[in-house]
């Protein structure tokens, strides 16, 4: 039975050693157990699996060995020169970048040129059982109009028309999260549900406007490789001031 979640239980940040040589944006990988409290970490190297996976980004130096480790959502005013839907990856210098290294890593998504969106993907040559789809828009208008989220990412508003990407496998769909990174002004319910092959599913997640945070997971809703998998949102009534930045990951396993 799917269970759904309406606040928020993940980390976003944490505490760390580093080396002195790391710098701010630097993607990190653990090093060693913790010490004091505090976990280790140095700037990940796609080029050997000795040196990936990466769980996120230095966000903050404190002092030349002590950082601040990004570990999931938005962060702002540490990257330029992105374009807002582009997929991020742990590039061959450690840092996001739009191609991969020699092991593949996604790490977020771009909101904007200076704006991302850190979501470690522990998929692809890291993790051959489960992939994530990320879709999301920079708005969606407070009347009942059905809307679709962009698949990766757009600042642009949520659009009339399904927006699809293709599942990377066979499998089911399990999960859905949603983000609303700017909430709304209003309690009033918006329902994010996943289609697959142009039919709504049984997989959605309904999160008030104003609200942060809402998943639904445990679901099994069957997929084909290369079936065409989006995201439609609607509303029962109007919610005043939309939500922004919104992003949504979908699991399939």
């Amino acid at each position: 039975m799917a269970v759904s979640r309406v606040s928020p239980k993940r980390l976003t940040q944490v505490q760390a050693n580093c080396l002195a040589s790391d710098a701010v944006g630097d993607s990190v990988y653990v090093t060693a157990p913790d010490v004091g409290g505090l976990i280790q970490v140095t700037k990940a190297d796609p080029s050997t699996s000795a040196k990936m996976p990466a769980i996120g980004v230095i966000q903050t130096k404190l002092s030349s060995t002590l950082c601040i480790v990004k570990l999931f959502g938005e962060l702002s005013g540490v990257y330029t020169g992105f374009t807002a839907g582009d997929v991020l990856y742990v590039g061959a210098a450690g840092t996001p970048s739009h191609t991969p290294g020699a092991i593949s890593q996604v790490l977020g998504v771009a909101l904007s040129d200076d704006i991302v969106f850190i979501s470690p993907e522990y998929s692809s040559s890291l993790d051959a059982d489960r992939d994530s789809l990320i879709f999301g828009a920079g708005f969606i208008f407070s009347s009942v109009r059905t809307r679709y989220l962009f698949s990766g990412y757009s600042d642009s508003p949520a659009e009339l028309t399904p927006v699809q990407t293709a599942s990377p496998r066979t499998g089911v769909v399990t999960s859905i999260q949603i983000y609303q990174n700017i909430v709304g002004s209003t309690v009033n319910p918006i329902t994010y549900r996943v289609r697959i092959g142009n039919v709504p599913s049984l997989l959605n997640a309904v999160v008030a406007s104003n609200a942060t945070y809402g998943a639904t997971f445990g679901a099994a809703e069957p997929v084909t490789l290369g079936q065409p998998v989006d995201v439609e949102v609607t509303k029962a009534s109007p919610i005043g001031a939309p939500p922004a930045n919104i992003v949504v990951i979908v699991e399939v396993i």
